[in-house]
């Protein structure tokens, strides 16, 4: 993954961890530890796009769709 695209899905991945409080429910369904999880959010890690897929998927979202939501947040911020 790119660094923009890796900051990007961090953010989108941080903000539904947040609005949903789960992210060992997530992590869990990645098959992912929460640490490992939570290295990604704080930008101590980076996943492959296999791993940003599964944590898509457990997330029930699309890659794509995760992505294109969070340059969305990026663009209003911006």
């Amino acid at each position: 993954m790119a660094q923009a695209e890796t900051e990007i899905f961090r953010g989108t991945l941080a903000s539904l961890c947040a609005e949903h409080g789960k992210i060992q429910e997530i992590a869990d369904s990645a098959g992912l530890s929460r640490v490992f999880l939570s290295r990604i959010i704080n930008g101590h890690a980076v996943p492959t796009l296999d791993v940003a897929a599964r944590i898509a998927k457990a997330a029930k979202m699309q890659l794509s769709d995760m992505l294109k939501k969070s340059r969305k947040k990026l663009a209003v911020a911006g």
